[in-house]
């Protein structure tokens, strides 16, 4: 079913107001749907050379993963996927220890001899020990003695909660949290397509008693992945979006190995051929994930890396190399609409 409030609500009356609307009915909306669609381009070459071995390799590689995610129509006020969520809990909980210890103080509720080093906790923890077995199991004694070390053990507690460090934002624990943040998680089975492109080059000389030693090798994929594959990049799907700005948090994005052909040749060896998973260039993958972490609804972003190894071949131990890879990444992520 479609949520009350639908994407074409939020353009036409305005992310303020559309905002309010999705606060206003969410205790009432339907589960929603919304639909990623990722695009990644990878161009490159690559040269490595060590004394007279060399090799030179060409890349092209093309992925395309179309998805879906399922929100249960409940705003929430935290984003736990922010890349600041860690942060801003510590410093949450930081406000928490400080308002704890004024209210003991005004109060005269502090606990008093709170050991702080583990020594002193572990000697804590026996008497706590000896006193229960004291108890024989009897309910209002261990009642009243739970009661009476409470307050040490929440101060203790308190004690190892990480502090924010220096330069991090104060916490208004009296502000108050306006639900705005949808989190769509993948489902079983959510509708999925992937493509996958690889077209991979090489050839290169080695030096030899007879004399230098020319290779090719090819990889080559044409990949639409398996059922499995499906469902797990279905399931590992996770976003937080955020109405009012447009964007969304996530994981990152990740993909399965594609699965092709291997051609190798050198003249000393003739041809070998084989089928299975196929290499990726993995850099330019783990930035185009990167990117995916925090990003507006839809958009495009490029870079130019530097290979982080060399390849080609049998690379020669040592070999030096340079190049480049162009990753270009385009997506979009729609928050309402009805899976096909």
């Amino acid at each position: 079913m479609q949520m009350v409030v639908s994407q074409r609500l939020w353009r036409s009356a305005g992310v303020g107001i559309g905002i309010g609307l999705l606060a206003s009915v969410s205790a009432h909306a339907a589960e929603t749907y919304g639909r990623l669609t990722v695009d990644i381009r990878i161009d490159g070459e690559q040269n490595w050379s060590a004394q007279q071995d060399w090799g030179k390799t060409k890349i092209a590689e093309r992925y395309r993963v179309v998805t879906h995610v399922q929100w249960d129509g409940e705003l929430q006020t935290v984003d736990t996927l922010a890349p600041d969520y860690a942060e801003k809990q510590i410093a949450k909980g930081a406000a928490i220890q400080r308002r704890v210890a004024e209210v003991q103080q005004r109060t005269g509720t502090a606990p008093k001899n709170v050991p702080k080093t583990p020594e002193e906790q572990q000697a804590l923890m026996q008497r706590m020990q000896t006193e229960q077995l004291a108890c024989n199991n009897d309910p209002q004694c261990l009642m009243n003695l739970a009661m009476r070390y409470a307050p040490v053990m929440n101060a203790v507690a308190m004690q190892a909660m990480p502090q924010p460090e220096a330069g991090a934002p104060e916490i208004d624990l009296d502000a108050e949290e306006v639900p705005r943040y949808a989190h769509y998680y993948g489902y079983e089975g959510c509708p999925t397509t992937i493509e996958m492109h690889v077209d991979y080059r090489a050839e290169g000389a080695w030096a030899d008693v007879g004399g230098m030693v020319p290779w090719k090798e090819t990889y080559s994929a044409d990949d639409r992945g398996n059922d499995l594959q499906r469902k797990m990049q279905c399931l590992g799907q996770q976003m937080s979006f955020d109405p009012q700005t447009n964007s969304f948090h996530s994981l990152g994005f990740g993909l399965p190995l594609p699965r092709g052909s291997r051609v190798y040749w050198d003249r000393l060896h003739g041809e070998e051929r084989g089928d299975g998973e196929v290499p990726t260039t993995g850099e330019a993958l783990a930035w185009a994930s990167e990117q995916m972490r925090a990003a507006p609804a839809s958009g495009s972003r490029r870079t130019t890396l530097k290979p982080d190894r060399p390849r080609g071949g049998t690379v020669t131990t040592g070999a030096r190399h340079d190049g480049e890879i162009r990753v270009q990444i385009d997506w979009r992520f729609e928050p309402d609409v009805q899976p096909r």
